[in-house]
């Protein structure tokens, strides 16, 4: 071949080169997801607990012409005695020192639990169009490729009718 043959030949594919068609590109979407719950328990329970109790001071007195006499409360202190003159003296005091009492105390129990999830990334190829530029690239590479077939076989057969 001879150097003008190589210089068409190179432009040749030089020029398919420049005009064929390109891959397409996926154009990629990343969505990130975060999302937080919370969950909130409360229960009611009743617990067993003691308070103290302080009752106000209280007197009371009576007098009887009876030889008895009988005064009775749970939380006071009682004093009975015979007057000179046959009378019974009978007073009755409170005491006023704490005492104990067993309740049932309503209790809220509230629990939070907070459950995160981690951020997931999704990954999500969608396919782009063509632009117009790419379509005319592959539109013109059949275009010339038929015209460097036609050059190529009319170069061939103009070679072959010099040589014969």
């Amino acid at each position: 071949m001879s150097k003008t043959e190589w210089f068409i030949f190179a432009a040749i594919i030089a020029i398919m080169l420049l005009c064929s068609c390109s891959t397409k590109r996926a154009a990629v979407r990343n969505d990130t997801t975060d999302s937080t719950r919370i969950t909130v328990r409360t229960e009611r329970m009743f617990v067993r607990d003691t308070v103290y109790i302080t009752l106000p001071l209280q007197t009371v007195k009576r007098t009887t012409p009876d030889s008895t006499s009988f005064l009775e409360t749970e939380y006071a202190q009682s004093f009975a005695r015979i007057a000179p003159d046959g009378t019974i003296y009978h007073s009755l005091k409170t005491k006023t020192q704490p005492f104990a009492v067993e309740i049932q105390r309503p209790v809220e129990k509230t629990d939070s639990i907070v459950e995160r999830s981690s951020n997931a990334v999704k990954t999500e190829y969608v396919k782009r169009s063509l632009t117009r530029f790419q379509r005319i690239e592959i539109a013109g590479f059949w275009v010339l490729a038929f015209a460097a077939l036609m050059a190529a076989g009319a170069w061939i057969f103009k070679k072959s009718k010099l040589v014969s």
